[in-house]
């Protein structure tokens, strides 16, 4: 999270990664720094990459007070320079409450602001990523498929990070992307191992997570999109990212 942005397009270039997905807020993406937005498709693009996706951050208050004026602009600032980007895939979505506690009303407003956010990516070809995530509305496979249900617009659909279902305490494995695979943009993998202390992040093959089950039920599907490697274990990110890479690699080239 605060690796310098320039940093991380060099070291993605050296290792073979093929695209970025950039973090949507300071320091990785400051709206009024013009001059730093034209620098960064400039390098990104000289280092043989591209910006898969933009990973913009809840909508804190969404299923509660809806959307600001304040958070509106600000999301139509990011759909502009997502366009300049030639980015075609931002992550967004509402956090709390949980599916089990929210009423009516939380899936009202969360279908109304989304529903606005999706129009907006629309007109830039834009579509718009909702993640599963523990504890929020969209937490489990039937809740974020009922949201997109509700938006019934045709440029929205899933990021799927089975992490963040292993936290939630719920199926991630070939069943689960069966179901979600009509919705399917994106893919996030991670590690994760829980211990007496809470759930705490891992290298690839070193947590919880079934790695080959899941590559496996993406060939199933003949998935296409793509995977971003999403670590957020300490330590040294040039490292960390190699070794991410290579298991992965190594996983998916086991099973074809």
């Amino acid at each position: 999270r605060n690796y310098p942005w320039q940093q991380a397009v060099r070291d993605a270039c050296d290792l073979g990664y093929d695209a970025l997905e950039w973090m949507g807020r300071s320091p990785h993406l400051n709206l009024n720094k013009t001059a730093e937005i034209h620098e960064i498709k400039q390098m990104v693009k000289q280092n043989g990459l591209s910006i898969c996706a933009i990973a913009l951050y809840e909508c804190k208050e969404m299923t509660t007070k809806g959307w600001t004026t304040e958070e509106i602009d600000k999301f139509k600032r990011v759909l502009e320079i997502a366009s300049y980007w030639e980015c075609h895939l931002l992550r967004f979505g509402p956090s709390k409450p949980s599916p089990q506690e929210a009423r009516d009303e939380h899936w009202y407003r969360a279908t109304e602001v989304m529903q606005q956010a999706c129009e907006l990516a629309l007109s830039y070809g834009i579509e718009i990523g909702l993640e599963m995530h523990a504890g929020y509305l969209i937490e489990s496979p039937e809740a974020v498929i009922r949201l997109i249900r509700l938006i019934n617009l045709p440029n929205v659909g899933i990021v799927f990070d089975p992490a963040n279902l292993i936290c939630a305490g719920l199926d991630y494995k070939e069943d689960v992307i069966l179901k979600i695979a009509p919705y399917l943009r994106h893919v996030h993998i991670k590690d994760i191992k829980h211990t007496i202390s809470g759930f705490q992040h891992q290298l690839l093959g070193q947590g919880d997570l079934d790695l080959k089950a899941v590559l496996r039920g993406l060939l199933m599907i003949e998935y296409e999109g793509t995977i971003t490697v999403e670590s957020h274990v300490a330590g040294d990110p040039r490292y960390i990212a190699e070794h991410e890479r290579k298991v992965l690699l190594h996983t998916w080239e086991e099973l074809v």
